[in-house]
């Protein structure tokens, strides 16, 4: 009868997963920090945009005054 010695098979195995869940983690931080910049960069055109809307509707109100 031959006796296979999975020790090592499965400290390789969780050695692998280790790796592959660290990966994934830094994945989704990578993932988190660009969406925070994009979402940072839509917050201030969205600001900027309204300005100028606000802008355009004070010069509109002052035409028909």
């Amino acid at each position: 009868m031959v006796l296979i010695d999975f020790t090592g098979k499965v400290a390789n195995s969780f050695r692998k997963m280790k790796k592959e869940v660290m990966e994934l983690k830094q994945s989704l931080n990578e993932w988190i920090l660009f969406l925070n910049s994009n979402q940072r960069d839509m917050k201030q055109r969205i600001y900027e945009l309204e300005r100028k809307v606000r802008l355009l509707e004070a010069d509109t109100k002052k035409v028909y005054r």
